[in-house]
This record gives structure tokens, sequence and C-alpha cells, in this order.
């Protein structure tokens, strides 16, 4: 029993640096923009673009949490026998079921926004309706 609520506060500390991380862990480069920069860019020469492209990816990489909790409790904890689905009790296989259900749902949101160059992205629709042209790239820059 000690044994799953330490690695539950591990988790929980893992998840909320991750989330929120603190200035001194940013210095260190333990961000999302920081571990991400090559695939980002620069955000001074496309401020809006590093901008959606971030978005999407701290909402892809925040989906996974609660499905990264449960093989972190299977692999920490072999003795909850998780891979073995037959024999989960309805709790765990709720859990499972919403943590696989959540993240398919948020990255098939992120998939939808990138079709077309990110032209369904909340921000873009904003710079569309800013637009007198449609072409959101060309006010972006």
């Amino acid at each position: 029993m000690e044994e799953l609520v330490v690695f539950n506060i591990i988790y929980f500390l893992f998840s909320f640096f991750l989330i929120y991380p603190p200035t001194e862990l940013q210095l260190l480069g333990f961000s999302i923009p920081t571990l991400f920069s090559s695939y980002l860019g620069s955000e001074q020469l496309c401020f809006i673009h590093y901008h959606i492209i971030r978005i999407c990816l701290t909402i892809q990489i925040h989906s996974l949490l609660p499905l990264g909790y449960y093989l972190f409790m299977a692999l920490s904890m072999p003795d909850l026998n998780l891979f073995n689905i037959s024999e989960l009790s309805i709790i765990w296989k709720i859990y499972l079921m919403f943590s696989v259900l959540f993240a398919a749902g948020l990255l098939t949101l992120i998939f939808y926004w990138k079709m077309n160059e990110y032209s369904n992205h909340p921000i873009v629709a904003k710079l569309k309706t800013l637009s007198q042209t449609n072409n959101w790239k060309q006010l972006a820059n």
C-alpha cells in the first residue's frame, strides 16, 4: 500500500511539473517549448505559427498523461497485473477506457486543426475574420 502512495505522488509531481513548470526547470530546459525547440522553430520569426504548433504539441502531451499514468503504474507495480486486461477490476477498466478515449479524442481534434495547414485552428479562424483577403498567413506575417 505504501508503494502505491509513493508511486502516485511521483507521477502527480511529474505531471504537475510538466503542466506548470517552475522557473528553475524552465531555465534548465525542462519544459515543452525548450524540449521541442527544434520542432517548433523560432518564436521571433514566425510568432503566430510558433504558438499554433506549441498549443497543438502541448495538448498532445497533456492528453497522454492519463494513459501515461496507467502505463507507469503497470510498469512500476507488476503485482497489480494491469497488462492482463481480462483480470482487471472494473475501476481499472473504466480508467483505461477513459484514458484511451480522452487521448484519442484530443489527438483527433489536433489532427482536425492540422488539416489544410492549420486552417481549422481557433487562432487561424480568428485571424481569418480579421483578414480582408481570407489569407491568414499573410496577416500573421
